[in-house]
């Protein structure tokens, strides 16, 4: 497999590894959507990835389960690898709270950083399109952000700003995006995937709007299409105004998560 090399930030002390979804086919939709060339990245560069190996001394922590980033101390086959990024650790520290932990702790990862090196980390099972999307944003490369994407890509960014705890950077982008979606024949996937663009970017107006929707149109149980809608909340909606059942596919992501919607308006 080719692996794809994107510098958005030159001066980046993070190389960040992508393993991307075992189900994505790149499409042309994700490679119209990242509105990015990847550069070939040099064999000593390549020679440096492979070759760096560091520990942290002290009694610096790793991070926990969520964080699915790997330590530049654990080898990383190549084939395994679909995208490297050359990133800024300050850049994705004040974006996300996800890399504030990670970068700005006491884990093996912030140590490492501070120590003055350079760091390798490996994020799995996000599609590449969106994925670079949000890297673009949370660098500030505007002219990489595409000002119309599709639904499905936008569901897919979504779900990243939702695990990575980054909505301050990508609001503003989100309401561009969603302001030019058209709805032509309304699907049961577009009632979950409104659903759930309603809750991650905390729109408690259109997510009443569109619990309402659902509760008028399906007539069986609402299926979620995958996506990591906390059951309480659609339960406190729908099943306490019509009994209707909700039923949720298995996803990697945001399985854990424990969220009553409160702090995002949404009760």
């Amino acid at each position: 497999m080719d692996v794809k090399y994107y510098e958005i930030d030159p001066d980046g002390d993070v190389l960040l590894l992508l393993r991307t979804a075992k189900q994505e086919d790149e499409s042309s939709e994700d490679r119209e959507f990242a509105n990015d060339e990847p550069k070939a990245e040099t064999p000593n560069e390549r020679m440096e990835t492979e070759k760096r190996e560091t520990e942290c001394s002290g009694d610096a922590k790793s991070a926990d389960e969520k964080t699915k980033a790997e330590s530049p101390t654990e080898s990383v086959e190549s084939s395994d690898i679909d995208i490297r990024m050359r990133l800024s650790s300050k850049h994705l520290i004040l974006a996300s709270r996800y890399f504030q932990k990670m970068l700005g702790g006491d884990w093996k990862e912030g140590c490492i950083l501070r120590d003055g090196q350079q760091l390798e980390v490996t994020e799995e099972g996000w599609k590449s399109g969106p994925f670079l999307i949000l890297m673009n944003i949370i660098h500030g490369r505007t002219k990489k952000v595409p000002r119309t994407v599709t639904i499905d890509v936008l569901t897919e960014i979504a779900s990243l700003v939702d695990y990575y705890e980054c909505l301050e950077v990508v609001e503003i982008m989100a309401e561009i995006w969603t302001s030019k979606i058209t709805i032509p024949h309304l699907t049961l996937k577009d009632i979950a995937q409104w659903l759930w663009l309603s809750y991650a970017f905390r729109w408690a107006r259109k997510f009443k709007t569109w619990t309402k929707c659902a509760i008028l149109t399906i007539e069986g149980p609402l299926y979620t299409q995958g996506l990591p809608i906390p059951d309480r909340i659609l339960s406190k909606q729908l099943i306490k105004s019509r009994g209707l059942e909700v039923r949720k596919t298995s996803r990697a992501n945001g399985d854990n998560r424990r969220d009553t919607g409160a702090e995002r308006g949404i009760d």
